[in-house]
């Protein structure tokens, strides 16, 4: 029995095997575009599912990476801080051993004091120092500036006297027993698994970001033992911290008591040692994210070679398809002329 071919079906099949060609050439197009094995899980479900692994972690890797150069730049800041703080101790202790000679004390008196004061401006604005609107050694606090110099020309951290702070179990306490507002420690992610605990970071898996300022400034007060000339011993109460013993300083000047500017030296001295220690902590510190840099980023080169693994097409074999198929489609168009009425395919073309 024949078999009737109409014109509908013939144009059926055609506009069928067309639309295939096509949509085999715009997916071909689109590896070739996107680098990309498939865009949709669905496409693939196994490598698809490895794919969002691969790319949680890389976004992680890349978040942690950040944050190391984040913290590599906070710690410059800080440092360079702290070196300046301690050029400026290091003259300041020279200036004031020339004072201590009774000739040159009385007759650069005036000289001294101007001095003292710039050194003191100096130290306060260093303590400071900013890196994105977040005082590097302030803590945690971000709007208040931290260190100020309250009505008795005393420096104050976060509110509270330097030289009331005590160091009591890690925390800073003022002089009531409570601990000082914004003086906690501010850690970073940084690849290592960060983990918290009853509200608390474990410093184990963080890094600390944060520089103890008030540490390297100094703090509370010492009781100092100078001999005078006729054998005997006083004591002096003199405090711990950088800005206020030159404030000290100042007033003995006034008073030409040498041996109290004896004894606020022998403490100065002690506490410039604590500036030059901060810095090589930060040394350390800063060597540390080094390391960690450079292994995120052979991580991060691992996980992209395993996501081109994963997701990515071969370039050459994906293009040679590409122009298969475009080869393919335009032969079908071409082939739709004999088939198809002229109307119905100056409509397709």
């Amino acid at each position: 029995m024949a078999v009737r071919i109409t014109q509908a079906n013939t144009n059926r099949t055609y506009l069928k095997n067309l639309n295939n060609a096509q949509y085999a050439m715009n997916n071909a197009m689109e590896r070739v575009e996107t680098g990309r094995d498939f865009t949709k899980v669905s496409q693939n479900v196994t490598s698809g599912t490895r794919a969002i692994d691969v790319r949680s972690r890389l976004y992680k890797n890349e978040q942690a990476q950040d944050n190391v150069n984040t913290a590599n730049e906070q710690l410059a800041m800080a440092e360079d801080a702290i070196m300046e703080m301690n050029d400026i101790a290091s003259s300041v202790n020279a200036e004031m051993f020339k004072a201590l000679n009774t000739h040159t004390l009385e007759a650069g008196r005036e000289a001294f004091l101007a001095y003292l004061d710039e050194a003191k401006d100096e130290i306060l604005r260093l303590s400071n120092t900013k890196y994105n609107n977040k005082y590097v050694m302030g803590g945690l606090g971000v709007g208040e500036t931290p260190y100020k110099v309250d009505k008795d020309g005393c420096l104050t951290f976060n509110g509270v006297k330097a030289s009331d702070i005590k160091e009591e179990n890690g925390k800073y306490i003022d002089a009531a027993g409570k601990e000082v507002p914004y003086s906690g420690k501010a850690f970073m992610d940084i690849g290592l698994d960060i983990s918290v605990k009853d509200g608390a970071v474990n410093p184990k898996t963080a890094y600390k970001v944060s520089v103890e300022g008030i540490e390297v400034l100094g703090h509370g007060k010492s009781e100092v033992k100078c001999e005078n000339d006729d054998g005997t011993e006083t004591t002096y109460e003199i405090s711990n911290n950088l800005y206020d013993m030159m404030t000290q300083m100042g007033e003995a000047l006034k008073e030409s008591d040498t041996e109290e500017l004896r004894a606020i030296l022998q403490n100065f001295k002690a506490q410039t040692e604590n500036v030059i220690t901060g810095v090589s902590e930060i040394g350390v510190r800063t060597k540390f994210l080094d390391t960690t840099l450079t292994r995120l980023e052979n991580e991060n080169y691992s996980l992209t070679k395993m996501q081109k693994d994963i997701e990515g097409v071969d370039d050459a074999t994906e293009i040679t398809n590409y122009l298969g198929y475009k080869n393919s489609w335009s032969l079908v168009m071409q082939f739709g002329s004999s088939v198809i009425p002229k109307s119905l395919m100056d409509y397709v073309t």
